[in-house]
């Protein structure tokens, strides 16, 4: 099969990465967001339990005037696919560089109701002993690796970025049916 010149070139430009920095880092804070928003009470999976009714101390708490303790919804099941997808994305990261892993996953800690990170770049730095400009360095390695890596990934025909390119851009996608409405 005989390519023209244009074809040939518009063969060999190089993609449009799906993946920058900005949202693999936005991915993992949702992840663990996520992680963070899942039921978990207690040691085992039932947890410890009782048949007594449990104690009041005083006439307040036997009226419902207490702390009020707001609670994260569940997260759905396709939350949960995108935080297994973007936890599965630390294999990215070369395994010598354990401590990037480690920043990368303290630092996607994000609460589920606030937003706010639960590990500051100073407290992770307290924590083993690094310096906190070090901690965001690291942090911003472990992230491009994650990005080239999945570009890499995206260029060599990955199943997922196939999948990703077809629902943009397949048929009753978003693009085509705005083409169609400006036209």
């Amino acid at each position: 099969m005989n390519m023209t010149r244009v074809q040939h070139l518009a063969a060999a430009r190089p993609q449009e990465p799906i993946y920058d920095a900005e949202v693999v880092q936005y991915r993992l804070e949702e992840a663990g967001a996520t992680l963070l928003a899942l039921p978990s009470k207690g040691c085992l999976p039932a947890g410890y339990r009782s048949n007594w009714p449990e104690v009041l101390v005083n006439a307040a708490e036997a009226y419902g005037y207490g702390p009020i303790t707001i609670k994260a919804p569940v997260p759905s099941a396709r939350k949960v696919t995108r935080m297994d997808e973007a936890f599965g994305w630390m294999k990215l990261v070369p395994e010598d560089r354990i401590n990037h892993r480690r920043i990368l996953l303290l630092r996607a800690l994000t609460s589920p109701i606030t937003g706010r990170h639960r590990h500051s770049w100073r407290s992770i730095g307290t924590m083993f002993g690094w310096d906190y400009r070090a901690v965001q360095r690291w942090h911003a390695e472990g992230i491009s690796w994650i990005v080239m890596a999945l570009y890499a990934q995206q260029c060599g025909g990955a199943e997922w970025a196939r999948v990703w390119r077809e629902e943009r851009e397949g048929p009753g996608s978003l693009a085509t049916s705005r083409c169609r409405t400006s036209s």
